[in-house]
């Protein structure tokens, strides 16, 4: 009893300690971020009114957050960066915006040769749940280049769209875009290619399985360019195969199902796995639902067991291109005329060896991974609980 007494007053102690080293630190900073902006704007008079956490709430509230924004008493905002340990002020924020809008952005995008659209931006802004501002460190003073290169600001929802022209080079265009903007911004920012007939919409999110989408570049400024696009394979009678990893793209050949038996075959695979699973594992009678047993899982019966199954057969530059996992991040699309369901059974893993489930049924566009190992069938199936098996082994 009085080790646990010992223990709980050294944890208090622990925890005070923390809390009182706490206030003495952000007393300080607040101390030095009145100082900070009297300096940055040559004034006397201005204090501080306020202070708070500057950041999102999340179960507990906003515990954990580290960074605080400062009211001044002139109507600004002083915001501190805990971990740069770097102070910011928002009092500039609307002339620097339409400085980099006039001078740098417009010009640039006007000389674009096909339509495009420009998402709503601003540069730095924190878009905090508690704090929702653009704060800048150094002094603006009219110049807006020299200024850009010191802040190296960064582009807060900045997406442009290009509609797509015969006869001009989008990726080119966006390559152009990337290298006049470089010197002035980090951060990342889209530039997506959507097809002729698509409307010019600055939130759709860019993704290949959008229909309108052709190809996007993902940018980010402190590294490079990548690029994302849509070519689409065919690697069995109505399925396509299109890459979804960055700067690579899939050529014939490279990704084939290829028949590997009938599905009477994958139903004994199936149960197989299942039947490897404990009735009830022990972890799950402990603290809930831990891992895969029996009386958690279904089993799944295929409807057609006279029907193929298929293995991958992926191409050697495929396999070099998986990543850690041994994954490819693909869309596959089913444009078969029937109205069968296109289902994968993952064949590798602890948590996967059991599972099937539906990739896309026809008409659809569904994003995946590709795995050696995947499992791949065309038909419909069912699931029975463990008790309904027992039910029916002993009615």
């Amino acid at each position: 009893m009085k080790t646990k007494r010992l223990i709980l007053c050294i944890l208090c102690l622990f925890l005070l300690s923390g809390c009182v080293e706490e206030r003495v630190h952000y007393a300080s900073v607040e101390k030095k971020a009145q100082t900070w902006y009297r300096k940055k704007y040559g004034l006397k008079d201005v204090s501080i009114t306020n202070s708070f956490k500057a950041g999102n709430s999340g179960l507990f509230g906003y515990i954990g957050v580290a960074d605080r924004a400062y009211e001044m008493s002139d109507g600004y905002f002083v915001y501190w960066d805990d971990d740069k340990e770097t102070f910011y002020d928002n009092r500039q924020a609307e002339e620097i915006n339409r400085a980099f809008e006039e001078e740098i952005l417009s010009p640039l995008l006007q000389s674009i040769p096909v339509e495009y659209c420009v998402s709503e931006h601003s540069l730095n802004r924190t878009g905090m749940e508690s704090f929702d501002e653009c704060v800048f460190h150094e002094l603006y003073e009219g110049d807006i280049v020299s200024f850009l290169k010191a802040e190296k600001p960064e582009p807060y929802g900045l997406k442009i769209t290009l509609r797509q022209k015969d006869g001009f080079d989008h990726e080119a265009c966006a390559e152009a875009l990337y290298g006049a903007l470089e010197p002035y911004l980090s951060g990342y920012m889209n530039v997506c290619i959507v097809n002729e007939d698509a409307s010019l919409e600055t939130d759709r999110y860019s993704t290949l399985k959008d229909p309108d989408i052709v190809s996007y570049a993902s940018i980010s400024f402190s590294d490079q360019i990548r690029w994302y696009r849509k070519v689409y394979i065919e690697v069995l009678d109505g399925i396509y195969v299109c890459s979804d990893v960055a700067d690579f793209v899939l050529e014939e050949g490279d990704v084939l199902l290829q028949e590997a038996g009938k599905a009477i075959e994958l139903q004994q695979i199936l149960d197989e796995s299942y039947e490897a699973m404990p009735v009830d594992a022990q972890e799950n009678q402990k603290s809930g639902y831990m891992v895969h047993d029996q009386r958690h899982e279904s089993r799944y019966v295929l409807n057609d067991t006279e029907a193929p199954y298929y293995r991958l057969a992926l191409s050697d530059r495929v396999l070099s291109s998986l990543d850690s996992d041994s994954h490819l991040a693909v869309y596959i699309r089913n444009d078969r005329e029937d109205d069968t369901g296109f289902y994968v059974r993952y064949g590798y893993g602890t948590n996967g060896s059991w599972c099937l489930y539906r990739v896309a049924e026809s008409g659809e566009v569904n994003f995946e991974y590709l795995h050696p190992d995947n499992l791949y069938y065309f038909g419909s199936y069912e699931t029975v609980k463990y008790e309904e098996e027992q039910t029916e082994v002993n009615p």
